[in-house]
This record gives C-alpha cells, structure tokens and sequence, in this order.
C-alpha cells in the first residue's frame, strides 16, 4: 500500500464530506443509536477520516461514514476531519477495509465486490489484518 505521509486535521463544513461508494461496513440499529448515544454523551471524539478527490470539490470518507451521518442528524455543521490528502482509489479502498474491520460488520457481497478490485494487494496481506486466509475471502465472493 504504502506509506501515507500527508496527514492534517482541518476542520470543514459536514456538507463538504461525501460516503464513497465501496463501503461495506454496515452497523445494525442498537450499534447505531449506541453510536448516537455516544455521540451526545461524549462530544465528536474520533475525527472521520477522508481524502481528497482531484475530479471533484470536497472529501470523500474513507473511514466513519456512520458518524458522519449520525452528525448531521444531530445538525452539526463543522467538523475535524484526519485528511490524507489525495491518496489513489486503491489505497483508499485499502483503508476502508483495514479500518471497517475495528468496528461494525461487513456487508458480505459489498465486501467480496471491494475484495476483487483491490484482489492483488489482498492476496498478500489478508492474514496479516484479519484471522481469515485469502482462500477464506475467495469462497465469499461465491
């Protein structure tokens, strides 16, 4: 994947930030209210992580879409965001599975569909971030 190397904390506008289309992590409603329960409780504590998209204006989540909705829900309009500057599609891809994997389950054919586009880089470093081997992967893609 390699290293990324140009990480800032800014603060943005929440509708300047847009999901990406891969991500698989889905959160049922009881981790979802906990989520928002939090949220209230303790503040915005764990910035969402982005990158930014040369194509287009803003920054496209790579890691805590969850928050960023429950966020607007609860009508924040600012945020800090970890942004890794422009990253490619597939190191954001990389991301999002390595990061989705701490927390919430993953939505299995969304999973599979992520896993074959970034198929090369998984088939060496999929035992080294999840307790499943590359063959393990495979069968979820039938």
């Amino acid at each position: 994947m390699g290293t990324v190397s140009n990480i800032n904390v800014i603060k943005v506008d929440i509708n300047e930030l847009r999901p990406n289309s891969w991500n698989p992590n889905q959160m049922d409603h009881e981790i979802y209210e906990k989520e928002r329960e939090s949220l209230e409780k303790f503040g915005y504590v764990q910035p969402i992580t982005v990158r930014q998209v040369e194509e287009s204006a803003g920054f496209e989540i790579i890691d805590g879409f969850h928050r960023w909705k429950l966020l607007k829900e609860l009508g924040w309009e600012d945020v800090e965001v970890n942004t890794l500057g422009k990253i490619s599609e597939s190191q954001a891809k990389q991301l999002t599975l390595i990061l989705n994997h701490l927390r919430g389950e993953p939505d299995q054919i969304m999973l599979a569909k992520l896993v074959e586009n970034i198929q090369e880089w998984m088939q060496t470093h999929c035992s080294r971030f999840w307790k499943m081997s590359w063959t393990h992967f495979q069968q979820l893609q039938t």
